[in-house]
């Protein structure tokens, strides 16, 4: 599954590339727009679905070993409730995952804020007789009386859940930060980029439906091939303007840029015709004939009111069992709303709680109890 999941990454990584790179094109400013907009929001709810259906032999030996059932990410939904307010850094995150390897669904409910992590005792108790069965009972002693397990998000365990906030360890400095660098990026290399179009994109207002498969993908990257190469020295320019006004560069940097800027502007500008049409060529047989997968991506962003917005993503790939020697298949959706609350409230836990160090503590009574 390892060497499927690089090629799977590589993919979307090529269509993340080049939607990016042609943000600024005419057709696609108002979908940057529409991201930056939903990004910016400092008070929001969204509820949303995830389905997951695999069917991978090495991963499902990965879970045998593992002591997992080998089913369990063949028909699985996530359903999930977010609160965030990044105003004051809290967040409250509720999940219901429904594995059809489970007669019940599993729950799982925590919080972050004041720099600390809380997760509700129960849920956390729930999941640990599933995954960690042999310690079940010392995990249920331990929390009795309880209802929230809580740490520092200075620790280590804390510092690995505040990675489910939506930036993770990102300050709102650094945020900043970056929206001001994607605008730089929109006004250079975005506007050497406005006559590009995705063809394989239709937008209508708010509205923005892409849908890709392996002659579609071939088709955007020689679209975008295209473009560059009759725009290169144009588009040089703007990646050197932007790397000069950029503070992620360093002097050394901008001079080496605009070095190998010269040298390609000069090296393009040599590209005989047969050699583009070969180039042309490769990438539709490699991405059509010689591809060991078939993919199909289907994504809908809108704006359905002023405050609202819907998110409808579908991926699916099938390997090709003559190349990898086993069938295997991946299918991944999700579908979410978004909404801004200006008068949102998140109520972090104050009672009941049980700190990881006391945590800690108590498991090494219970051993020497036992």
């Amino acid at each position: 599954m390892k060497k499927r999941f690089w090629q799977i990454a590589g993919v979307l990584l090529v269509i993340i590339a080049l939607t990016l790179t042609a943000a600024c094109a005419q057709q696609t400013q108002t979908l940057t727009d529409l991201l930056l907009e939903i990004n910016s929001l400092s008070k929001w709810t969204s509820d949303g679905e995830v389905y997951i259906s695999i069917h991978d032999r090495p991963m499902e030996e990965d879970f045998e070993q593992e002591g997992l059932p080998v089913d369990l990410l063949q028909d699985a939904t996530i359903k999930y409730h977010i609160d965030s307010n990044s105003e004051t850094n809290v967040y409250g995150i509720h999940l219901e995952f429904d594995f059809s390897c489970y007669e019940e669904p599993l729950y799982l409910t925590f919080y972050l804020g004041n720099d600390n992590f809380y997760v509700k005792a129960e849920d956390f108790l729930t999941l640990c007789q599933i995954f960690e069965e042999n310690n079940y009972d010392e995990v249920k002693a331990k929390l009795d009386g309880y209802d929230w397990l809580a740490c520092s998000l200075d620790d280590d365990m804390g510092a690995d859940f505040s990675r489910f906030t939506i930036y993770g360890d990102w300050s709102d400095a650094e945020l900043q930060m970056f929206f001001k660098e994607v605008e730089k990026f929109r006004d250079t290399v975005g506007q050497a980029y406005s006559g590009f179009s995705i063809k394989a994109m239709e937008a209508k207002g708010n509205s923005f439906k892409l849908e890709l498969d392996n002659a579609g993908l071939a088709d955007l990257i020689n679209e975008f091939i295209v473009y560059t190469l009759d725009n290169f020295e144009q588009i040089a320019q703007a990646f050197l303007y932007y790397i000069n006004s950029s503070d992620f560069f360093s002097e050394n940097e901008r001079a080496e840029a605009t070095e190998l800027a010269q040298e390609l502007i000069v090296a393009v500008k040599e590209i005989s015709m047969q050699e583009r049409l070969a180039v042309l060529e490769t990438v539709r047989t490699e991405l059509t004939v010689e591809c060991p997968m078939d993919f199909l991506i289907n994504y809908h962003l809108a704006k359905t009111s002023a405050d609202s917005y819907t998110l409808d993503e579908k991926i699916s790939i099938v390997f090709n069992e003559e190349y990898y020697g086993e069938p295997s298949d991946v299918l991944f959706s999700i579908k979410k709303t978004t909404k801004a609350v200006n008068n949102l409230q998140i109520d972090l836990p104050t009672e009941n709680i049980l700190w990881d160090k006391e945590f800690e503590t108590e498991t090494s009574t219970v051993k020497a109890d036992m």
